[in-house]
């Protein structure tokens, strides 16, 4: 989703006023209509009044998207670096919320002196053309659901994960996958194109990586070895390191 420059711009400036604690706002009508956040720690949540939204909503119309701010300490930014993170990714709140909304989430990172691009939060399934990682947005599960959605027309649900999930041995993955009533395991040597390919790699103690066979010997998926893009690598040297596949019948 792109914002208009005006809404933008005075997103920008409510952000850095607000700096240290998160911004957050409403667009509607093609305006930037900013909001009291009433969370209880608002230095790293927010939350909007849902009277607050409604008497917007009433006066100026439906909401077109949810917009706030994660701010950060400068000093931290190295952390980031390191990690390959960038603090403006959906938070698990952030997806819970996002989730249960109807309309798109755009959230920025700001060190108080300067703001970042948006990361968005739609249901709009994206293009895999230089598809770049962006964690829950466009992360492997992200990459599988928009290639079932663009390409089939099985409508894949999502589910919540916390960033490095599996450095702390939560099964969110498998367990998110079990919910899915039309799901049939099979071992990776029974792969057909449209099977969902499922992986435990990089010493991890529970399932951590998702691709999709999307052709003949074509695995498609997005991989931090990778390059960090979405891309397809040979189905033949992956398919030792699957746990099994995923074949979806609705």
């Amino acid at each position: 989703m792109d914002v208009t420059v005006t809404v933008n711009e005075a997103f920008n400036r409510d952000v850095l006023a607000r700096y240290p604690e998160e911004a957050c706002g409403l667009v509607i009508g093609g305006e930037y209509h900013p909001c009291t956040n009433v969370h209880e720690e608002p230095k790293g949540a927010f939350r909007i009044a849902g009277a607050e939204r409604i008497a917007l909503e009433l006066k100026h119309g439906p909401v077109q998207a949810v917009l706030h701010s994660h701010p950060y300490d400068i000093a931290k930014s190295r952390e980031f670096i390191l990690a390959k993170y960038n603090p403006a990714w959906a938070s698990v709140p952030d997806q819970k919320g996002f989730m249960d909304d109807n309309v798109p989430w755009g959230i920025v990172s700001t060190d108080g002196q300067g703001v970042s691009d948006f990361v968005w939060l739609t249901d709009e399934p994206r293009s895999m053309e230089r598809r770049q990682f962006e964690w829950f947005t466009s992360d492997c599960y992200a990459v599988v659901r928009d290639w079932y959605a663009l390409n089939t027309n099985i409508r894949l649900p999502n589910f919540t994960r916390e960033w490095e999930f599996w450095l702390k041995g939560l099964n969110i993955i498998e367990e998110g996958l079990e919910t899915i009533p039309f799901a049939r395991k099979l071992p990776a040597n029974e792969a057909n194109v449209g099977d969902m390919a499922v992986f435990q790699v990089v010493g991890a103690k529970v399932v951590n990586h998702v691709g999709v066979i999307c052709g003949d010997n074509q695995l498609l998926h997005i991989f931090p070895n990778g390059g960090y893009f979405a891309h397809t690598a040979r189905w033949d040297q992956w398919k030792h390191k699957a746990k099994y596949v995923v074949r979806y019948e609705p």
